[in-house]
């Protein structure tokens, strides 16, 4: 998971915890676009997945994408990494 953030004022910016491939995308220097090709997918269903947790638009990918996204990564994408986490689910920040 990782995060980014958004500031809800001047004073201090809130994280917004990310699914885990999207941190696997930056640490591999891939757009949306190259990671639709490895993943065989859309990049816009990229895009989608790797939005914040409490994004309305976020996606979850489906049974099939989801494995092929598990072997493209050797394992360092899991299914529970497109959940979110406990803790943002229980400070509302989750959709």
């Amino acid at each position: 998971m990782t995060d980014s953030l958004a500031i809800t004022d001047t004073s201090k910016p809130v994280a917004r915890p990310r699914p885990a491939v999207d941190r696997w995308c930056r640490d591999h220097d891939l757009d949306d676009a190259a990671a639709a090709a490895l993943f065989g997918c859309s990049k816009q269903m990229v895009n989608r997945m790797r939005r914040p947790f409490d994004d309305p638009d976020r996606k979850r990918p489906g049974q099939a994408l989801l494995t092929r996204i598990v072997r493209a990564t050797h394992g360092a994408v899991r299914p529970e990494d497109f959940s979110p986490p406990v803790e943002a689910i229980l400070r509302g920040m989750a959709a």
